[in-house]
Formats: structure tokens, sequence, C-alpha cells
């Protein structure tokens, strides 16, 4: 453009770049359109949605793969179901912020979970395991950095 003008990205066009152009905006104190500001409103809204379903996804995936641990018949998939837990549980410490818990319903996941358990066992023809209605295990427990797989397993198990 001419004289260093640049014209600004449009959220639907490209909302990367137009996020980044606010971002250095509000850095620079420059005052936004109506329009732009309620853009971007609408525009974290749904990025933190986005931040926390990543977080339920995570959630669902660690306890439907515990649940198969704790539930199979088949030894040949123990460690790789073992191996997704702590990969799914890496993954929600990275992207788990407290500010979301109040947003988290263990009772859901946990339904979700089993939702996702009956479906792989259907697939592989193993027997349905029997299934708690009340999660035997607390968002602490799962949210700990820390967290034991082995214990995790055997209290689902024992449920």
């Amino acid at each position: 453009m001419p004289d260093g003008l640049t014209i600004a990205p449009v959220r639907d066009d490209d909302p990367f770049g137009w996020a980044m152009e606010l971002a250095g905006r509000l850095r620079r104190r420059r005052e936004l359109a109506a329009s732009d500001r309620n853009a971007l409103s609408d525009f974290l809204e749904e990025w933190a949605d986005e931040m926390l379903a990543a977080v339920r996804s995570q959630l669902v995936n660690l306890l439907a793969h515990a649940a198969k641990v704790a539930n199979t018949r088949n030894p040949d998939v123990v460690g790789h179901w073992r191996s997704e837990c702590v990969e799914f549980h890496d993954r929600l410490i990275d992207v788990y912020r407290p500010s979301m818990r109040d947003k988290l319903e263990i009772a859901a996941l946990w339904r979700r979970a089993h939702r996702k358990v009956v479906a792989s066992f259907r697939d592989h023809a193993e027997p349905l395991p029997q299934w708690t209605a009340q999660c035997p295990v607390s968002l602490d427990d799962l949210l700990d950095p820390e967290l034991d797989f082995d214990r995790l397993i055997a209290v689902i198990r024992d449920a």
C-alpha cells in the first residue's frame, strides 16, 4: 500500500491475523472501533470455549482409556492404552487452567467416557464392563501432575 498503510485483516477472513492486529492495537493503546470491540469479545469467548473443550476432551479420553485398561480381557492392548493415558494426562496438564474448574462436571465427563468405552469394547468384541454411575475419581485426582496411573486404573477397576 502507498505511504506504508496496510489494510487490517477481517475477522472472518483471517481470524489469526485479525487477532494479532487487535492485540497490537491494544498494546499500543489505540482505540478500537465498536465493531472490533464486539468482534474481539466474541472471538475471546469462542477461544475460551475451545480451550475448555480441549480440557474436557483430554479428561474424557483419560477416563475412557483408564477404564479400558481396567476392564479389558485383552492383554495385548493394555500397554497401548496405558501409554495413551499418559499422553492424555500430559496434554490435560498443559491446557488446564484453574478458572475452568467450575465449568468441568466430572459426572458428565464420566458418562461421555462410558460411551467411548462401550463403543470400543463393542468394536473389539469385548464384554461390556460393569459401570458405576458415579465417577470413582475426583477432578483433583485427574489434575494431579503426579497422577499415579496404576492407582487410577485400580480405583476404576474396583468401582
